[in-house]
Order: structure tokens, then sequence, then C-alpha cells
């Protein structure tokens, strides 16, 4: 993972990774070969996520379904309304409504679509972000060109009024860091005190491992990068050597980046942590990563992993939306993040798929 410095932007982080992660492909390697899942494989999934799903508790059925390609999508809640920003691929879409619940149905619309042969393609995981000295909502994503996924950067969409749903979304530019001009996805933005990181998942060798936090002082403009973690454990490297996916948390004064490890296609698809412990944040020793992974397989939920979080309507209760698998059917599902009682962060194990719970308040 790679942390960037405080521009007036957030602060990146990079999460290096390895020869894994195609979303809605079985297997890929860079200039390799991948193999698709078959329709009968999506049509179960399809069954399951969506035509059986009377589940109350948030499975979002964004299930790609003839198109097979489905991404880990975000969740903010602002003013009343929860956004939810799903891709085909190929271009960056919002969803809306006022319940979790709501979102299931809810109409996505679309506000990108990038014919510049660069960015015109493979459109990954694209989350909303407000960014204070802007003033303005940002989408960050990451793009390439079309026939592989070897060329995927960082990009940025801007929003043209503070209503999220109203805006009209022009790009911004690519995120160029210039200590690190390379392979990078699943941008997410740390905040830490009054800066933002920009922090992302970049290759480092072998490895997709290393969440690489960068400064930033405006929304398009960002400090060199750091490398603050890498897929050093066993649990963090089955099937492939990766950390990715980073993801911020913040409660009681503490300050965590939860990310994924190992191959997303296969049980061993993990969520671990790092806890920063004070000190500059662009300094690997400034993070303490747990020894042992926070959330995993469990109760027929597999591929546990891409985590984000967001907050309640109340602001009280923090949630945690994670995809269920990793190609086409993946759908979102959300479930409470909890507490222990010396403020150690217990996101508990995946809900069973069909068990009713309430909405967030």
């Amino acid at each position: 993972m790679f942390l960037v410095d405080p521009l007036t932007t957030p602060k990146p982080w990079w999460s290096n990774r390895s020869i894994q992660m195609t979303k809605f492909l079985k297997r890929y390697a860079p200039g390799g070969a991948f193999d698709f899942f078959t329709y009968e494989e999506l049509l179960w999934w399809f069954f399951f996520c969506v035509a059986i799903n009377p589940f109350r508790w948030k499975w979002a059925p964004f299930v790609f379904f003839g198109i097979g390609k489905g991404l880990p999508m975000k969740i903010v809640h602002h003013e009343g309304y929860y956004y939810l920003t799903p891709t085909t691929w190929n271009n960056v879409q919002i969803t809306r409504a006022t319940t979790i619940n709501g979102l299931k149905t809810a109409a996505p619309k679309t506000d990108r679509t990038d014919s510049t042969a660069s960015r015109c393609c493979n459109l990954w995981a694209p989350g909303i972000h407000w960014i204070p000295a802007q003033g303005s909502w940002y989408i960050y994503y990451s793009a390439g060109s079309s026939g592989t996924f070897d060329n995927q950067r960082s990009h940025v969409l801007k929003g043209s009024s503070t209503n999220i749903w109203n805006s009209s979304w022009s790009y911004s530019g690519r995120l160029v860091i210039p200590n690190r001009d390379v392979w990078a996805i699943d941008d997410t933005v740390l905040v830490i005190g009054n800066d933002r990181y920009f922090v992302f998942s970049s290759w480092d060798g072998p490895v997709t491992d290393t969440k690489n936090p960068r400064l930033m002082t405006s929304a398009t403009t960002l400090g060199n990068a750091t490398k603050i973690s890498a897929p050093t454990l066993s649990w963090e490297r089955v099937g492939a050597n990766v950390n990715e996916g980073a993801a911020p948390i913040y409660h009681g004064g503490n300050t965590w980046i939860v990310y994924s490890a190992s191959n997303c296609a296969a049980t061993g698809y993990k969520l671990g942590s790092l806890q920063w412990t004070g000190g500059n944040p662009l300094s690997a020793s400034s993070w303490q990563k747990n020894p042992n992974p926070i959330f995993q397989y469990a109760n027929g939920n597999h591929q546990p992993g891409h985590s984000a979080f967001f907050l309640s309507p109340s602001g009280n209760q923090i949630w945690n939306n994670t995809p269920g698998a990793c190609d086409g059917s993946r759908c979102t599902a959300v479930q409470q993040v909890n507490f222990n009682s010396n403020g150690e962060l217990n996101l508990g194990a995946p809900i069973a798929r069909g068990q009713e719970i309430a909405e967030p308040v």
C-alpha cells in the first residue's frame, strides 16, 4: 500500500497487487491468459443473489448478469440519501435511495463514459469523496485501455455542485504520482488531522501488495508515495501475494486502514488492518499491521473482501459494505461494524445470506 504526501487534497495510499485480481475473470496475469466464468455459473449466482434474494439486509443486486462485470461498489450517505457507485466497466454510474433496501431496485444513472483510448475501459471501484479545500465532490476510480488490464491508472471526476445526484461530472485528470507513476488501482482518500492522503494499490515486482499513501495538495495534485504495507504474512499470500482495496475507518480517536489480502477468487480472500500509531502517516513505521485477518470466509460467504465503510443517517453507526464474490456475480452486502471495549476494531464475521437485519439508523 502506498500513501501520498498531503497536498490540499487526500493523501494516497498505495497497495501493491500481485498477479491476482481480475474482477470477473477466474484468473488473470498481466500479459497472460484469463478464463471467463461460464454462463451457467453466472446464472447460478444471478439466481442466488437476485431471484431468491429476500434479504432486507442490503444486498444491492448490481449483478451485471449477461455482462459479467461486477465490481466493488462504494456507498456514501449524504442529505437523506444513500449513494452507490456501480460500474459496467465502461462507465461510472450513481444510484441513490433513502434506504439501503431501496438500492436494490433503484435505477442507476450513468455519469461518465469516456472514449479516450488510454482511459476508456476497465473502470474499476469508483468512490465519491468530499474534498473541503475545493468545496466539491470528486469521484476517484481506476481505468485503462481496451483489451488489457496492464495500463490501469488512477483518475478523478469533479462534481458541478454540492448535490451529488444533480451534479454533472467532468473529467479532472489522471493522478500522477511523481515518484511512482505506474499501474495503480483501488483509490481512496485518507483523512488525518487537516491533511488528506491518497491511497492506492500498485504493482511492486511480483506482488500487488503495497498501500501507497500520498499527501494531497488539491483533489488532483499529489506528492510522492510511500509504501506502508506489503503481503508478507502467509494469509496474505493465498493464491497470490496481494494487499489491495484500502478502506479508511475512524473511531474513538483511532484510525485504521482496512485492506484485502490474497487472491480474490478463492476463500483465502480476507480483510486485514493497519492501525495508525501516530507520527508521519507517510512512514511505514507509523502503521501497525494486525498479524491476523479481521474478516474472512464464514457462513457460506465467499470472498468477503474489498470493503468500504459508510456512516448511518444519524452518524452514530459505521457500516461495512463488501462484495460477496470475485466475478460478474458480485452483489453488495452490508453489516454493522462494532468495536471491543478496549476500542479495538471488530468486524465480526460475514452474515449468512438471507439473514434479515435492520436498516442503519
